[in-house]
């Protein structure tokens, strides 16, 4: 019997000002990829919205109801962002839609200090299942840090989407590329997940968005890779059970007196940084 194939796709492309350009676009999208077999589609980061507080839009906007219903027209899941604007506050939110319905949402968790001038954070983290594969959603500076998707994988997540936007100045733009990269590929090999990274092309100036989508399997190797600077959609197909199986390590080794530690010494340092700053 032949396995069960998961296909798991990535869209690397441009960003208008324009909600509404940006939404025909994520139409012709998921049509490619559910007319490919996708199982999972992951746009870049807010690419609705493309970061400008005056796109931002709330959940109940027409356009946004529009396109939970629009994809109905496939049996994939579609990660989509956009600014999200919710009781006089925005957030960067990523939307997780799936049979037109609205499975739910991940608001970014780690700002950077541009964004907290205009967004608010959101701690929740929480996960979702489709297909019988439970995953999780990062966003972008959430990458840099191991422990919102670390909580994720405790939680059960063995799949995690990192959409992206990064538009780097051009002396620090490869530098950046690299460490990005190596990110995924260290939370792919440490959590055993397949990571997903969607991320944008462009820019002006002052400032390059190159793209370097990637799809990593739980070895770190990225299986799929969009080139630089070109719109793509990349996908890879895996066998189902890896998001299911464990290898030589699991989570339940860890005992709970080293999680404990973990714990108070993270709390310990952040105490003291806090006081420090003051």
């Amino acid at each position: 019997m032949a396995a069960d194939m998961i296909k798991i796709s990535a869209f690397q492309g441009r960003c208008d000002n324009d909600f509404d350009k940006n939404l025909k676009k994520v139409h012709e999208v998921i049509d490619k990829g559910g007319q490919e077999g996708s199982d999972f589609l992951c746009f870049p980061e807010g690419y609705l919205s493309n970061w400008i507080p005056g796109n931002a839009a709330p959940l109940d906007d027409p356009r946004v109801l529009e396109l939970i219903k629009y994809t109905d027209r496939y049996d994939m899941v579609v990660i989509v962002g956009l600014s999200e604007e919710e009781s006089g506050k925005l957030f960067n939110t990523a939307l997780i839609l799936y049979r037109g319905k609205m499975l739910g949402k991940y608001r970014k968790t780690m700002l950077i200090e541009s964004e907290k001038k205009v967004f608010a954070s959101d701690y929740s983290l929480p996960i979702f299942e489709a297909k019988g594969i439970p995953f999780g959603v990062i966003i972008c500076h959430d990458s840099s840090f191991i422990e919102p998707s670390l909580t994720m994988r405790w939680k059960g997540a063995r799949l995690l989407f990192a959409p992206h936007y990064n538009s780097i100045s051009y002396d620090r733009a490869d530098e950046h590329r690299i460490l990005v990269r190596n990110n995924h590929i260290g939370l792919s090999v440490l959590l055993q997940m397949v990571v997903v990274r969607s991320n944008t092309v462009g820019g002006n100036e002052n400032s390059l968005g190159y793209g370097d989508s990637a799809i990593f399997s739980p070895l770190g190797i990225p299986v799929a890779a969009a080139l630089l600077f070109k719109e793509a959609l990349i996908s890879a197909e895996f066998d189902e059970s890896i998001f299911t199986r464990e290898t030589w390590r699991t989570r339940k080794e860890i005992p709970l007196e080293v999680c404990q530690q973990l714990w108070e010494a993270a709390r310990e340092s952040i105490v003291k940084q806090r006081l420090t700053d003051r």
